[in-house]
């Protein structure tokens, strides 16, 4: 028996109740049942080969999914760390008033970027709602529960 997919038990009924309302599971079904249909012919002996091809795919899917996250991280990591300079560049010149003359046209920058942190922590706290949402998202948590 196969138990590469048992971490599915992890989830939890409210997930799947939102799942069932984004209706997210039908496409996942007619995902699966469209790589199934790729296989080749099969008889019921070679079902220990189906259930590997299956877990594979869903494997791959959920890799996709984390890859997601990855991109998402470094994207957002970068904003967050542009922002921080920013910022760090007017703060050094209301702290150190020498450094006004070099860093002098950072100050207007370095006041709106708390503004622009807090708009690009928005976006990305939405993006993460979305993709953790998202079917491949609660799988992976599934998944990270068992970790």
């Amino acid at each position: 028996m196969n138990r590469r997919l048992d971490f599915l038990a992890n989830i939890n009924d409210e997930h799947i109740m939102f799942l069932r309302k984004t209706k997210e599971n039908v496409e996942f079904r007619r995902r699966l049942r469209e790589f199934i249909n790729n296989l080749p012919e099969t008889k019921i002996d070679d079902i220990g080969y189906v259930a590997s091809e299956v877990c594979s795919h869903v494997e791959s899917l959920i890799n996709q999914h984390e890859k997601q996250i990855d991109a998402l991280n470094r994207k957002y990591g970068a904003k967050h760390k542009y922002t921080a300079l920013i910022a760090g560049g007017g703060f050094a010149v209301t702290m150190i008033p020498a450094l006004a003359p070099f860093l002098g046209a950072a100050l207007p920058l370095a006041l709106t970027a708390g503004g622009k942190y807090i708009a690009n922590k928005f976006e990305e706290i939405q993006e993460r709602k979305i993709l953790s949402g998202s079917m491949m998202g609660i799988f992976a948590l599934a998944k990270n529960k068992i970790r």
